[in-house]
């Protein structure tokens, strides 16, 4: 703040000039939620860190090498084999949504 002062820019101009991000994000979040939660944009941006930081480690769920494939119990539905032979993963999240949806 000192340097705007010293160069005769006022705070508000410098910020009107380079607004944070996250001054945006937050008026987006008044604006759809009434300050409750994060707006579209924000949440989008919020997820996708997330995503490329556990996509950047080595060991991360996203990892193709890492994949973990079980073989559920019938009654959980499962669709058995995949047509990719027995390396492809049988069972997907849907799987997992769609049995859970049959319990409620």
């Amino acid at each position: 703040m000192s340097k705007c002062l010293n160069a005769g820019i006022s705070y508000g101009e410098r910020l009107r000039e380079r607004t944070p991000l996250w001054f945006y994000t937050i008026r987006e979040a008044e604006h759809f939620q009434g300050g409750q939660r994060l707006g579209p944009l924000a949440s989008r941006i919020v997820m996708e860190t997330i995503h490329a930081a556990i996509q950047a480690t080595p060991n991360g769920i996203v990892d193709a090498h890492n994949r973990v494939c079980f073989e559920p119990k019938s009654e959980l539905g499962g669709r058995g084999r995949g047509p990719f032979g027995p390396d492809d993963c049988p069972f997907a999240l849907h799987d997992l949504i769609a049995t859970q949806q049959k319990a409620s």
